[in-house]
């Protein structure tokens, strides 16, 4: 498996369509990245894609390169006159379908003024495979004149569907085998042993970090109730505080989609458990906002 590693500006990533066929994008900052090169056979030469640029095809895949799905190969820092953010552009989130505005790194709610701003949909990784092949259809293909036809295109969905296929049933035996170990801890365990990247199974490392961060003062607290026999009321207490602080770091533009919402209410039930808090009484809605 490749090792998880957070992409930087003007790093090249390698992906992988088919058997035997890459393209190759450089980073830009904001989930931006610009197509750079194809190749079919073979791998070309450091050189090669450190000189080949198609340009213009800009996508959003938040993940890319953060879960480590596919490989950093090179470097091609940006100039002291160049820009590492791409144009303002509109995005299209998965979950909620809601548009977004994205300038220079900052999020904002879209308006009828940026109708003309181009919109970018947050693709998957199989997505995003096919979102390039689509858009760069008749491209020449390096080092030979071989064109992206609508036969290959075919080849490429396929390849990237069994991808999709393994990746999917490797990951649900991972939950399911995380999720008996959980059930498996006594309440000591459950905080002692308290990790919240069993929960957050879709985050990026650095929305990770940040809801670490938060969770961390939490439980360290929670351990000190559990010592001294703290009542259920003192231990809301601490579960408010960690809710509350969530909902400060929405405010201040950390996103928290559907999927997040539920993988972080089971990461507090979980520990509410521990204590003896009944998550029927659905305890979080009376202080959560996201």
């Amino acid at each position: 498996m490749t090792k998880t590693v957070s992409a930087k500006p003007g790093d090249l990533i390698e992906i992988e369509l088919a058997a035997n066929l890459f393209a190759y994008v450089r980073v830009y900052r904001s989930l931006g990245y610009q197509t750079l090169h194809f190749l079919a056979q073979h791998r070309p030469p450091t050189k090669i894609l450190l000189t080949q640029s198609l340009g213009g095809f800009y996508f959003a895949c938040e993940y890319l390169s953060e879960n480590g799905i596919w490989p950093k190969v090179g470097r091609m820092p940006f100039r002291q006159n160049e820009n590492e953010f791409i144009p303002p552009f509109r995005i299209k989130e998965k979950a909620s379908g809601e548009l977004k505005v994205n300038d220079q790194g900052d999020y904002r709610n879209a308006l009828p003024s940026d109708h003309a701003l181009p919109i970018l949909e947050m693709l998957y990784e199989e997505e995003l495979a096919i979102a390039i092949a689509n858009e760069l259809r008749g491209t020449i293909i390096w080092p030979t004149t071989r064109t992206l036809s609508t036969k290959l295109i075919m080849e490429i969905k396929k390849y990237q569907d069994k991808n999709r296929r393994i990746r999917d049933a490797h990951a649900k035996k991972q939950v399911s085998e995380k999720k008996r170990r959980l059930e498996s801890q006594s309440n000591d365990e459950r905080v002692d042993r308290f990790d919240l990247a069993d929960f957050l199974i879709g985050s990026s490392p650095s929305e990770l970090a940040t809801f670490k961060k938060i969770f961390r003062l939490g439980v360290k607290q929670l351990k000190s109730a559990m010592a001294s026999n703290a009542s259920a009321a003192e231990c809301l207490t601490i579960f408010q505080s960690i809710v509350e602080s969530i909902n400060e770091a929405q405010n201040d533009g950390l996103e928290v989609d559907t999927s997040t919402r539920e993988e972080l209410c089971e990461a507090i039930y979980f520990l509410g458990d521990a204590v003896g808090l009944s998550r029927k009484k659905k305890y979080i809605d009376n202080w959560r906002e996201w």
